[in-house]
């Protein structure tokens, strides 16, 4: 209640015994303290027809009721297009007819009508050639209906207005008042049954699709969890409420339009942000002058359109992926002129950088306050393809010059990997016996408030081509958006004048790039975490930065040296929200107490656990605490699925049922766990839950041999998925280049350490041992293929795989492996 802010008032016990003693208080009317002055009193009401064990509750408070005319909304957008069911050759020819009667452009001041003429064709050609939804007829009050339901509304109509022609009747034995309860009850049964048919069609769906059409198997399987989205009917914005959905719309708009406003505090560097701007100036006029035009081919830009995602939301102007995807080839070559064009200007027309703005909610804080989303932008097709040609064009030098403690929306690597390099310090200390201390720095709104200034120097340092810069330079000036809630589009647009769009096609790269500067600071420095000679001090994931070391002053500086490149940068680093874990990794550590750490002169406070890259980083046990939380994770995604058929009685066939639980429960259940490996009574405790789940979802009693139930349900030991996952992991770090430092962190762990070492390393050894693989350091320079895990099964002879034998389980065993 205290997290909620909820409070309530006592009013005795309102539960009564059947034996007629007032036993216990088990009702309360609840309500958020920001109304305790609303609420005038809550009481029991004693009524002597009550026949319920208990007694009712009245609250009465003041209120103001309000009733005002609905407008109609204007600012609504059309429905998304089913492709499935559009003609492709018809809106091709349609296109190519319409696209004759436009003249060639040449002219950069031509860019803004072409494309608003190219968006008008779109639009009108696919709004012609779309199947058209029935409009005018009126919500069904019944979720069912059929011809049988609805002769049977009728019949209960007529016996309702015969009823009230004879004055209500209400004595039992009325022949009018017979015949009402009767249709009513006939047509409610019929409802039921309806209802109960829908349901079965629907399963044989799922059933169906499962093995034919996996997109239909998903769809389905999604629209029986139910609609995910959180519409919220009061939103707080810096302690301002919006209550009603016009004003919540607004909220939105002025929560992200002030986002977007370029940061002034007083603490940030201005010395440094006047001189990078002045120094930015000189490099766009460097580049205006020296540019040279490097054209977009027909190839090129067919490659850009396959790489735009399917099924997407549609941008401001309606149109979506698939208006490309489906061209014909003169509405490519029309586009391809436009694009060189503006590349040939270095122009981008002011209508292609207005987006639309979702806020998505972060899972975490309270969901009516703005703080706790984030903003995800969906920006017009043609600046997506416009990003994803430059990307390709530049993405080698990005690579080039990234940190490798940066693991974020990188290509052939993985988030999980700023974890591991967490995980092998922690163990390389508790071999030196050692301490370790983790911070986590959180930055505000990190995306949304990058300098475009700033952001434009780093990409000329790094050696972007002069016609790139300036693109991106111009994509981002004047560039404006308004935000989408409830199917409803705000009128008012808002200027961006700083950070990169969450969901642009390039917007992940460009922040690595700006961020890229900090971690070589800190790499260069010499402080913070070693491995040997390797240094890991701070394993990065986009904006998520973990600093580490056992020595608790070098923490203190390497925090020194990130608040101050923020405050050069122009972002903010919440000292409340970034904390310090000191993770006992030997006996004797140095006693720290609250304070001990600072960020720019506010105490940081340490804390027993908390959140990485989705993992629950403690104290003293970090297996514990993230299998704790993975399985409360998963019961709530088992609960989502019931709707669907998760659930042993009435529900799906077996086969479907483990297919579910394989798809969207096992991942959640076992996030993480192949980095922390968990072993004794950890281990212990999820596979017990993983059992208990499967019996229950296959109706098998509590007792049934564990043998039974993993040949029964065709599923592995939970310790044989995580040894899997394991594997995969090191196949992923065998094919990491060898400058990586997954990849040398490894070199150095297998040839060093010894089998009594903690090294996850010698943990992945002594896995591979039980199933006779040895040798495991010849896949570094012989990496292991995605298909790894099945690579390795074949070699070995006859083991136990997580506690199952071959022998018991070889046909099980080989097709899960095979599937891999």
């Amino acid at each position: 209640m205290s997290e909620h802010k909820l409070s309530t008032v006592e009013c005795g016990i309102p539960f009564i015994h059947p034996s007629g003693q007032a036993m216990s208080a088990i009702d309360y009317i609840l309500f958020q303290d920001h109304y305790k002055e609303n609420v005038v009193k809550i009481e029991k009401q004693e009524i002597n027809s009550n026949v319920s064990d208990h007694t009712p509750l009245m609250l009465s408070l003041k209120c103001d009721i309000s009733f005002k005319k609905m407008k109609e909304r204007t600012n609504t957008k059309n429905s998304k297009v089913n492709w499935n069911k559009v003609d492709k050759n018809e809106y091709k020819t349609l296109i190519d007819d319409k696209l004759e009667k436009i003249k060639p452009i040449s002219e950069k001041l031509n860019l803004d009508q072409a494309f608003d003429e190219l968006n008008k064709i779109l639009s009108d050609t696919i709004s012609k050639i779309a199947p058209r939804k029935r409009k005018g007829k009126k919500k069904k009050k019944l979720p069912v209906m059929n011809d049988e339901i609805l002769h049977a509304v009728k019949r209960k109509k007529t016996a309702f207005y015969i009823w009230k022609q004879q004055g209500r009747p209400k004595e039992p034995g009325n022949f009018y008042l017979k015949e009402k309860t009767t249709t009513t009850y006939d047509l409610r049964k019929l409802c039921r049954k309806e209802q109960a048919l829908e349901r079965i069609n629907t399963r044989q769906q799922i059933l169906d699709a499962k093995s034919s059409d996996t997109v239909l198997f998903y769809k389905l399987i999604r629209k029986q969890r139910g609609k995910m989205g959180r519409f919220i009917d009061e939103l707080i914005v810096e302690n301002e409420t919006y209550q009603t959905s016009d004003s919540v719309l607004e909220g939105w708009t002025k929560h992200f339009g002030d986002l977007a406003k370029k940061s002034n505090y007083q603490n940030f560097d201005q010395n440094y942000l006047e001189a990078v701007e002045v120094e930015t100036e000189i490099i766009l006029k460097i580049c205006k002058e020296n540019y040279s035009h490097e054209k977009v081919s027909i190839q090129e830009l067919k490659n850009a359109v396959k790489k735009l995602n399917t099924n997407k939301a549609m941008d401001y102007y309606g149109i979506t992926a698939e208006n490309f995807i489906h061209a014909s080839e003169t509405l490519l070559e029309y586009l391809q002129l436009l694009i060189n064009t503006s590349f040939e200007h270095c122009y981008i027309p002011n209508l292609l950088k207005i987006g639309t703005l979702f806020p998505v909610f972060k899972n975490k804080g309270d969901i009516k306050n703005a703080k706790n989303y984030r903003g995800i932008t969906i920006t017009p097709t043609y600046s997506k393809i416009i990003e994803i040609i430059i990307k390709g064009r530049e993405n080698n030098k990005i690579l080039k010059h990234q940190n490798p403690l940066q693991k974020g929306f990188t290509a052939k690597s993985t988030p999980l990997l700023c974890e591991l390099f967490i995980e092998e310090f922690e163990r390389e200390n508790k071999d030196l016996k050692l301490p370790t201390y983790v911070a986590l720095l959180d930055g505000k709104s990190a995306f949304d408030v990058v300098v475009h200034k700033n952001l434009i120097r780093r990409l000329f340092q790094i050696g972007f081509s002069q016609q790139s810069i300036l693109l991106i330079s111009n994509l981002y000036e004047n560039a404006t958006s308004c935000v989408k809630w409830g199917n409803t589009m705000s009128n008012r647009l808002f200027n961006i004048e700083q950070g990169v769009r969450q969901g642009g096609a390039f917007s992940a790269d460009l922040y690595k790039v700006y961020i890229n500067p900090l971690l070589h600071i800190l790499s260069n420095s010499g402080l913070g975490a070693k491995i040997g000679n390797i240094n890991c001090c701070a394993p990065t994931c986009a904006d998520d930065i973990a600093l580490i070391s056992n020595n608790p002053f070098e923490l203190q500086n390497m925090i020194n040296l990130a608040a101050d490149f923020s405050q050069r940068e122009g972002y903010l680093l919440q000292p409340q929200k970034s904390v310090v874990l000191s993770i006992k990794t030997c006996n004797k550590m140095l006693d720290v107490e609250q304070g001990f750490w600072k960020l720019k002169n506010i105490d940081m406070p340490i804390v027993q656990d908390s959140s990485h890259i989705g993992i629950k980083k403690s104290q003293k046990d970090s297996t514990n605490t993230t299998i704790t939380e993975n399985i409360k994770k998963a019961r709530r995604s088992m609960y989502s699925l019931m709707g669907a058929g998760l659930h042993g009685e009435n529900g799906l066939d077996p086969e479907t049922i483990v297919s579910l639980f394989r798809t969207y429960i096992l991942p959640v259940l076992t996030y993480g766990l192949e980095v922390l490996i968990p072993t004794g009574k950890n281990l212990d405790l999820i596979q017990q839950q993983h059992k208990r789940w499967i019996k229950q979802i296959l109706s098998l009693k509590l007792n049934v041999a564990d043998p039974a139930v993993y040949i029964l349900s065709g599923l592995l030991p939970l310790e044989a998925e995580i040894h899997i996952k394991i594997v995969t992991l090191y196949g992923n770090i065998t094919r990491s280049k060898r400058s990586s430092l997954e990849w040398r962190i490894a070199e150095r762990q297998l040839q060093i350490k010894t089998y009594s070492s903690n090294s996850w390393f010698i943990d992945l050894k002594k896995i591979c041992g039980k199933y006779d693989i040895i040798e495991i350091e010849q896949y570094l320079n012989k990496p292991l293929t995605k298909n790894g895990m099945e690579e390795i099964y074949n070699q070995k002879d006859s083991q136990v795989l997580g506690g199952c034998h071959k022998d018991q389980n070889e046909g099980v065993l080989n097709s899960k492996i095979s599937k891999m």
